[in-house]
């Protein structure tokens, strides 16, 4: 059944609870264009994390493909789907959408002062802090966020929730779950049964009615990876970033982040389920 597929939502939301530590950095009227916008993703972190999408995707494809219960599939037929999901959930082609799509969306003023965050002294030391903490071992990164917050006064946690809330972190990892749970549910009804198969839209929204839910419960998860990563930002300096996340162009970018992967992932999951529905489709007879 399809929704069972998406009985991993929870799961992958806190996976991609600690993967996110990259993207809480999110913070003339014209539209900027692709290199520039190329360009800030890059040094905002975002384009490693986006290539760390297609072995999640994979992932779940294959957990969701294994679950299929009215159409049970093979180890072999699980291996082959998979594969053909590589090809629509390459990063090649994610990071192409996500690019397009930000350059849209961001204004020449807006690229601008993301540029002089990112350079400035402040901005060069968190984003330092977060790459350091992407790179480290989730687990010990964990233990390691989890005593330091019990060590913190309740200002230090406050702000720590004031920065989730400002960079909607947590809301973006809901999102980006619901959307990696309902494309891997699709594909896997589509490469079993490609008859009758509810859209992507109709999936992502009853997927949806849990997105608050699931907010609330990775942003527990995301003060833990903040303890983490911040412990070594001084008071100025994240009061700085928190003064960043909250301008007209830190908002934006968030924005535009949230739509751009948002639109990355359907397109993708589009294309794989009519893929994976036309693999299935008997051949004419002659």
């Amino acid at each position: 059944m399809i929704m069972h597929g998406l009985s991993s939502l929870y799961r992958l939301g806190k996976c991609l609870a600690f993967v996110a530590g990259a993207f809480v950095m999110l913070p003339a009227m014209a539209e900027i264009d692709r290199a520039a916008a190329e360009k800030l993703l890059q040094q905002s972190g975002t384009l490693p994390q986006i290539d760390a999408l297609p072995a999640q995707f994979r992932a779940n494809f294959e957990q969701a493909l294994r679950e299929q219960r009215d159409a049970p599939v093979t180890i072999d037929e699980v291996r082959k789907f998979a594969d053909v999901g590589d090809g629509a959930f390459a990063s090649a082609k994610l990071r192409s959408t996500v690019i397009e799509s930000v350059a849209k969306r961001l204004t020449s003023a807006d690229a601008s002062a993301l540029r002089d965050w990112y350079n400035s002294a402040a901005g060069l030391k968190i984003l330092a802090l977060e790459a350091a903490a992407s790179s480290a071992d989730h687990a010990s990164a964990l233990q390691r966020g989890r005593a330091l917050l019990e060590m913190m006064s309740k200002e230090q946690s406050a702000q720590l929730r004031t920065l989730i809330d400002a960079s909607r972190a947590a809301e973006f990892v809901a999102g980006l779950s619901i959307n990696m749970a309902v494309s891997a549910a699709l594909a896997a009804a589509s490469a079993t049964a490609p008859k009758d198969i509810p859209s992507y839209a109709q999936l992502r929204d009853s997927a949806m009615r849990d997105r608050e839910k699931l907010t609330q419960s990775i942003a527990e998860v995301m003060i833990i990876v903040y303890a983490n990563t911040y412990d070594r930002a001084s008071d100025a300096e994240l009061k700085q970033y928190l003064a960043f996340l909250q301008s007209a162009a830190g908002k934006n970018f968030a924005d535009a982040l949230v739509t751009s992967f948002d639109r990355a992932i359907a397109a993708s999951a589009a294309e794989l389920a009519t893929t994976l529905a036309d693999a299935r489709r008997p051949a004419r007879r002659r």
